[in-house]
């Protein structure tokens, strides 16, 4: 088996799947590394049990999307399936020359397995990102995460993980989105009990407003709306609903 990562320009990466795990993220510690700024530094692993190949989405803060769906945690994957990590989209393959072997039932191992090779730099590529395939749809997420809601990355989602994260321009930031209205380092969302997110801009002179007032800092609960720089979003509550419009 191996895996086919693939930019918006149309390159293509070949990467054999042979050992039992290989991570990707922007971190050069990763076997392979998307240096993309919209991947995070873990964002997603494959798993090999057999002929079977799972993907796992690390808490990466951008998500992980399969066949246009976000997804949590594992999911088993075949050829034909779409994957998008950032602005990346990658398919699992099985080369000409191997055979399909007959159908088998394989249990994932419960840790990864053996090393693999030094990790794989795929560089940052230019032009517009495009969206994850087949977005115009409803889906529900077993997180809490902001949805831009309008501007020019409408249906981008950001999965608040329980941890205090930093939202801004920077490669560097948890959550990471390239767009001129913003700081490097913006804000810092952090959890508050309730599943309410408390968000803090980084200094004074940074625009931040909650449900259309502008302010230092808030706490967000589903339902509010925040504009962070000039970005329109909507905090989306755990299991909740939202339409992810087709750009």
């Amino acid at each position: 088996m191996r895996l086919i990562i693939e930019d918006d320009t149309g390159r293509k990466y070949l990467v054999p799947l042979e050992q039992d795990e290989l991570t990707i993220g922007r971190h050069e510690a990763n076997h392979v590394r998307l240096t993309e700024r919209n991947v995070s530094r873990r964002h997603c692993r494959f798993l090999r049990a057999g002929e079977s190949v799972f993907v796992e989405d690390l808490q990466s803060s951008n998500g992980l999307w399969v066949n246009g769906s976000p997804i949590l945690g594992r999911r088993q994957v075949s050829p034909g399936d779409r994957i998008s990590v950032g602005d990346y989209l990658l398919a699992v393959e099985r080369p000409p020359r191997e055979a399909a072997p007959p159908e088998t039932t394989s249990t994932l191992p419960k840790s990864g397995g053996s090393p693999g090779p030094a990790g794989i730099p795929i560089p940052p590529f230019p032009g517009k990102a495009p969206r994850p395939p087949d977005a115009d749809l409803d889906v529900a997420i077993d997180a809490p995460r902001l949805v831009i809601v309008g501007g020019e990355l409408p249906g981008r989602v950001l999965v608040l993980a329980e941890k205090e994260l930093w939202l801004g321009r920077s490669p560097g930031a948890d959550l990471s989105i390239d767009h001129r209205s913003l700081a490097p380092l913006h804000c810092r969302i952090e959890p508050v009990p309730g599943g309410g997110r408390r968000i803090v801009r980084a200094n004074p002179s940074l625009p931040l407003a909650v449900n259309g007032e502008s302010c230092a800092d808030a706490v967000l609960r589903p339902g509010d709306t925040v504009v962070v720089g000039a970005l329109p979003m909507r905090m989306v509550g755990p299991g909740e609903l939202v339409r992810i419009p087709r750009a």
